[in-house]
């Protein structure tokens, strides 16, 4: 019974198959898809969910894998179908650009956008009402006229004219300087001046110095215009012979400097094209500082009764900078240990001996003292009360 209805029920699905016909087939495009609208696929009878069969009639399926096929029949290799109304429906929604300016953008602001971006390219890239804003015709007429040949260019060729342009010209009068000032850069020179130092205050006036002085070209450096030494109201122009580049000429200047005062001077080398370098020396003055054995300390406090001679004898420190102090005393047999130093420095606050705390052990004055150089100012004299006798030891003050 079983085998009779299973033969049934295949004998009308295949006869249900074998009557489907639909009124009108569909168009086959290039690509070999059937072109199929909704109006067509509303008016066929199809089957939903089911695998490709051998099909005698025209036949439309919507297969396993959701998409739909369709066959002339005859047993031929089915195609896949499109539905070419919906896809244009979508591709007009989404990519239509003409529609969506006609409904986005007025004529007028269509209109005025593109005003507006030919006048931004007119302002910004118009070499044309550049030219003419800025260089006169005749200025560009006359550059253009004057443009010196290859020859002279490496000879140094005059620009007899150059355009006006809202700047001030290069101060330049050959095409070579022109040239090497705005695409090469040239090195700019070197200055050097000695004879600097650190002298004794000594008694008022002026004396002379000697400096010594150089001017220098590197290998890209253009010829030096003037080398001048100046300082305390004093301007010494040199006369030198041009150095190669590179290259380095030199020379002595004599200077007034005014004693006890610092006195500084400078050497400034420039270039043909504006490039300047600049050297310094110092000429300034500063006291001595003394320590070592005393035999005799009777009035060494009072000015006039002692011999600052043997102050000066005793160890000397020169420049004194501070009343900073650290050195071996030396032997000695009953003499007094002395220390003195300019007073500008303020009194001492500590001394030690052997790493001993001992400033309670000195005496100190402060009153003049006049040094070798014939200068008198205030110095602290510092001096132990009781004479010592010691083989050295170590002192500290400050």
């Amino acid at each position: 019974m079983k085998r009779i209805i299973a033969i049934l029920l295949s004998l009308i699905t295949y006869c249900c198959v074998g009557q489907q016909r639909p009124t009108t087939l569909p168009t086959l495009s290039s690509s070999g898809f059937y072109k199929l609208d909704t109006g067509m696929l509303a008016k066929m009878q199809m089957f939903v969910e089911i695998d490709t069969f051998v099909a005698k009639n025209p036949t439309l399926i919507k297969h396993l894998n959701h998409n739909w096929y369709f066959t002339n029949g005859g047993g031929t290799s089915w195609k896949l179908l499109v539905d070419t109304s919906a896809l244009s429906a979508r591709i007009n929604q989404k990519l239509n650009i003409a529609d969506s300016i006609t409904k986005y953008v007025t004529p007028t602001q269509l209109n005025n956008s593109s005003i507006a971006l030919q006048d931004s390219i007119n302002g910004k890239v118009n070499i044309k009402d550049s030219i003419n804003k800025y260089v006169t015709p005749t200025a560009l007429k006359d550059s253009l006229a004057n443009i010196p040949t290859t020859d002279s260019l490496l000879t140094g060729g005059t620009i007899t004219s150059i355009p006006t342009v809202g700047y001030v010209a290069p101060s330049h009068s050959t095409a070579a300087y022109w040239i090497q000032n705005v695409f090469y850069q040239s090195q700019g020179p070197t200055a050097g001046l000695s004879g600097g130092i650190t002298l004794e205050f000594t008694t008022s006036g002026t004396q002379s110095r000697t400096l010594n002085w150089s001017g220098g070209r590197q290998s890209a450096t253009q010829p030096l215009s003037t080398i001048v030494i100046t300082g305390m109201s004093q301007t010494y122009p040199q006369t030198f012979s041009q150095p190669s580049a590179p290259g380095t000429v030199s020379g002595t200047q004599s200077v007034t400097i005014t004693n006890n005062t610092t006195n500084t001077f400078t050497n400034t080398v420039t270039t043909s094209d504006g490039k300047i370098a600049i050297a310094s020396a110092t000429v300034n003055f500063a006291s001595s500082a003394y320590y070592g054995f005393l035999s005799d300390t009777t009035n060494i406090g009072v000015f006039g009764t002692y011999n600052d001679a043997l102050i000066r004898a005793l160890t000397n420190v020169f420049p004194s900078t501070s009343k900073v102090f650290s050195f071996n005393s030396g032997a000695a047999t009953s003499k007094f240990l002395t220390i003195c130093y300019d007073a500008t420095f303020g009194p001492l606050t500590n001394i030690t001996i052997n790493a001993i705390p001992s400033i309670n052990t000195f005496s100190f004055y402060n009153r003049s003292f006049t040094n070798a150089s014939g200068n008198t100012r205030n110095f602290y004299i510092y001096y132990t009360l009781n004479a010592q006798t010691t083989t050295g030891y170590p002192v500290g003050a400050n």
